[in-house]
C-alpha cells in the first residue's frame, strides 16, 4: 500500500523555510496568535509542530480552524508577512506548494489561487486540514484491527502490506457491497482479486494507519461532516489510492463510473459515492 504524501504542517513547513527571513517561532506566531488567549504561542510549542513530534493541536483543535472563513483569515495575514519582506514567494516556492497540494486526489481538480499570498493561505489551511484529519477523524475500529493485524502479520514475515491484503478484508465483510457490485460485472471478479496477493520486497516499516486508502477514507467523512470513517468511506479510500492493483481492478470492472453504478445500485446506504 501506498504511504499518505499529502500536505502537513511538518511538510508545508520544510517548503516554506528556505523562502522566510525571520525565525519559526516570529512566523507561525503572527501565522497564529489569534488561537492563544494570551495573544502569544509559547515558543516551546513551535519546534515540536515543525519536526512533526506534535501536531498544532491548539489551532487544529478549534473548529474555527476548519471552517471556510479561516481561508481569508490567513490570506490576509500572508499578504502582511509578504508585504514586509518577512517571507518572500518566488516561482519555486509557488510550483513547490502547488506540487505538494495536488498530492492530494482530492484537490487535484481544483483550481488553484494565483496570487501569492493566496496560495500560501491555501496551503497552510489545506496542510492544518489535513493533520486534523489524520487525528480526528475515527476509523472503524473493527475494520482498522483487522488491517493492523494484518499488517502485523506481514511485519512478521518481513513482506509487504498490498492491496490485495486489504481487498481480501473488505471483500470477506458479511454483505460485501465491493463484493457483490464486482461480481455483478463480472462473475468471481470480486473473489479473485481477494485470491491474488503476491509478495514482493520487505515490509516498509511504516504503520497501516499511514496508509493513502485510510486518509481518503478519513477525508471523505470529513467532507462530509461526519467524525468516523465507515466500510464506505474505506472502499472508497481504496478506489481512490495510487494501487497498480486497485487501477488493474477497474479495468477489469470497466472503469469507475461502471464499478461506481454497480455499487448504487446496490441501494445500500453504506455504499461510497466514488469520486474523480
Amino acid at each position: 500500500m501506498e504511504k499518505k504524501e499529502v500536505l502537513s504542517f511538518p511538510g508545508f513547513h520544510q517548503i516554506l523555510r528556505p523562502y522566510t527571513a525571520v525565525t519559526q517561532y516570529v512566523l507561525y506566531n503572527e501565522l497564529f496568535y489569534w488561537a492563544y488567549p494570551e495573544g502569544s504561542v509559547p515558543e516551546a510549542y513551535v519546534s515540536r509542530w515543525c519536526t512533526g513530534h506534535e501536531p498544532v493541536k491548539e489551532v487544529i483543535s478549534r473548529p474555527a480552524a476548519m471552517e471556510p472563513g479561516e481561508f481569508e483569515r490567513y490570506r490576509a495575514l500572508w499578504k502582511t508577512l509578504l508585504d514586509s519582506a518577512r517571507v518572500h514567494c518566488p516561482d519555486t516556492l509557488v510550483n513547490s506548494l502547488r506540487a505538494a497540494i495536488k498530492k492530494d486526489v482530492f484537490q487535484q481538480n481544483k483550481r488553484l489561487p494565483k496570487a501569492e499570498h493566496e496560495l500560501l493561505a491555501w496551503a497552510l489551511v489545506q496542510a492544518l486540514q489535513n493533520d486534523y484529519i489524520s487525528n480526528s477523524i475515527q476509523i472503524d475500529p473493527s475494520l482498522l484491527s483487522a488491517f493492523q493485524d494484518a499488517d502485523q502479520l506481514c511485519r512478521e514475515a518481513n513482506i509487504p502490506l498490498n492491496a490485495p491484503h486489504i481487498l481480501d478484508i473488505l471483500l470477506s465483510l458479511p454483505r460485501s457491497p465491493l463484493l457483490q457490485a464486482l461480481n455483478k460485472l463480472h462473475p468471481n471478479l470480486g473473489s479473485q482479486y481477494a485470491q491474488s496477493t503476491h509478495h514482493s520486497g520487505t515490509h516498509d516499516g511504516w504503520d497501516v494507519s499511514s496508509s493513502e486508502f485510510l486518509f481518503y477514507a478519513q477525508k471523505k467523512a470529513f467532507l462530509d461532516k461526519r467524525t468516523a470513517a465507515g466500510e464506505a468511506d474505506i472502499i472508497n479510500g481504496l478506489l481512490l489510492s495510487r494501487s497498480n492493483v486497485v487501477a488493474d481492478l477497474l479495468r477489469h470492472a470497466g472503469g469507475r463510473e461502471a464499478l461506481s453504478a454497480a455499487l448504487s445500485s446496490l441501494n445500500q446506504t453504506t455504499v461510497p459515492d466514488i469520486l474523480l
